[in-house]
């Protein structure tokens, strides 16, 4: 009887408002996945979905917030790369692993390297050599150090052997108006981040980090290609968690709904244009990509200079 009852208090979720916290500004690339997801949920639900962006720490505001409210699926955190990267730069007020529980990645997307059209590098192979003849004369720009797009540049600079000044900013949005404004030469930010101005020729896209072309700029090379190598890849992903101890029909349910509606042929193509591919895991297959993602990066900057990122 205990386990019926425990059951059927689960079936009517959610009975009122579900809030999905993103740590980052908005109209930037992973607070519009979030509404666009957020709104195809609030209507499958019934329920008022509502995206609430706490923004700052590195993006660690946000999954903190949702670390220390109640374990019921009414908070929900969207997470991003610099997840796993902060337990590496800073102490915490949550656990990253303990204190959340997956739900699923919901998206990733390939980085793209870009410049003012009329900066005199017209493509990454040209960077490399303007670097290597005046190395840390270059500027790029990023949304502070430990981002992905300060760990994508810092990931192409170990790899091309060149040594370029970081500029941080508070956001992507940020990075590409310094891009506009002549304030720095080069960033890597996401696609739907750097979209509207590369097909407006506000900005030059010269290639895109992940191994292979991305449909939303098929005509773009990769960096692989750019540096003739096989082995870069670097992709921004976004996935959801909840606090821990949340019921696991709860989770399931979630897990369900989310990638229902990932899955939709029209959310697959609007999630396209700007960039994104859709990438749902199961909760296990998530928790493990994020461990090893700690892993990683936590080997990668103990290696380079924070600063410079090399």
């Amino acid at each position: 009887l205990v386990a019926i009852s425990a059951t059927s208090s689960f079936a009517a979720y959610p009975e009122r408002t579900v809030h999905l916290i993103v740590p980052y500004p908005t109209g930037g690339g992973v607070d519009v996945v979030a509404r666009v997801v957020a709104k195809e949920l609030s209507e499958k639900w019934q329920q008022p979905v509502i995206v609430e962006n706490k923004v700052g720490a590195s993006g660690t505001i946000g999954p903190n917030y949702v670390a220390h409210q109640p374990p019921d699926g009414y908070t929900i955190a969207l997470i991003a790369n610099a997840y796993v990267v902060t337990p590496s730069e800073m102490k915490l007020n949550y656990d990253p692993i303990t204190s959340l529980d997956p739900i699923t990645k919901w998206a990733g997307s390939p980085d793209v390297f870009v410049v003012k059209p009329n900066f005199p590098a017209k493509t990454l192979k040209d960077v490399i050599e303007m670097a290597k003849q005046k190395p840390g004369q270059i500027k790029f720009g990023s949304s502070g150090i430990g981002d992905s797009s300060f760990l994508n540049m810092a990931l192409f600079m170990r790899t091309a052997g060149i040594r370029m000044q970081n500029v941080p900013y508070k956001a992507s949005t940020e990075v590409v108006i310094g891009l506009l404004n002549g304030e720095v030469d080069i960033a890597a930010v996401t696609l739907s981040t750097a979209a509207s101005q590369v097909a407006s020729n506000s900005l030059k896209a010269l290639a895109v980090s992940t191994p292979q072309r991305t449909p939303a700029m098929a005509d773009i090379p990769t960096v692989n290609e750019a540096m003739e190598s096989k082995s870069y890849d670097f992709s921004d992903w976004v996935g959801a968690e909840v606090p821990a101890g949340t019921p696991r029909p709860i989770v399931d349910q979630l897990h369900n709904d989310i990638v229902a509606v990932l899955r939709k042929p029209e959310i697959k193509s609007k999630l396209r244009e700007m960039g994104w591919e859709e990438a749902d895991n199961s909760p296990e297959e998530f928790r493990i990509l994020i461990q090893k993602d700690i892993t990683k990066w936590a080997v990668f900057l103990k290696s380079i200079d924070l600063n410079s990122g090399l």
